[in-house]
């Protein structure tokens, strides 16, 4: 399995565990359990529990650059980025983990403080 195989594996677990108990009530070494590793080995794909959540618009975001990629150059702008926000949200399964990661987003403070640390880090604050 690749490094991004894992990690979006990791995450995947981390977001359904988090989805059906709550974030602050399961433990690192809980997702390890539940993807059949250890807690150092989770700790060696992701800093902190947080961002396995936000890993999953890291995801997101690669889907749709790509996607963007694969419309016509003679495009609009505009209908490129609706049929690219489009092919994401209509890709099947995955769907509703991202719903889950968004409600886990809104309704976690530690969540949501780090994803704005996150930000702020890439546009370089």
């Amino acid at each position: 399995m690749t490094r991004d195989a894992a990690r979006q594996h990791l995450s995947d677990v981390a977001v359904d565990l988090f989805a059906q108990h709550g974030f602050d009530s399961v433990t690192v070494e809980q997702i390890a359990d539940a993807a059949g590793i250890s807690a150092r080995s989770v700790h060696r794909y992701f800093a902190a529990k947080e961002d396995m959540v936000i890993g999953m618009f890291e995801a997101n975001g690669e889907f749709v650059r790509d996607a963007l990629l694969g419309r016509p150059v003679d495009e609009s702008v505009l209908t490129s980025l609706y049929a690219a926000i489009a092919a994401l949200i209509h890709r099947g399964p995955q769907r509703n983990r991202d719903k889950a990661a968004m409600r886990l987003l809104a309704t976690t403070p530690s969540v949501r403080a780090r994803n704005v640390e996150k930000h702020l880090a890439w546009s370089g604050c």
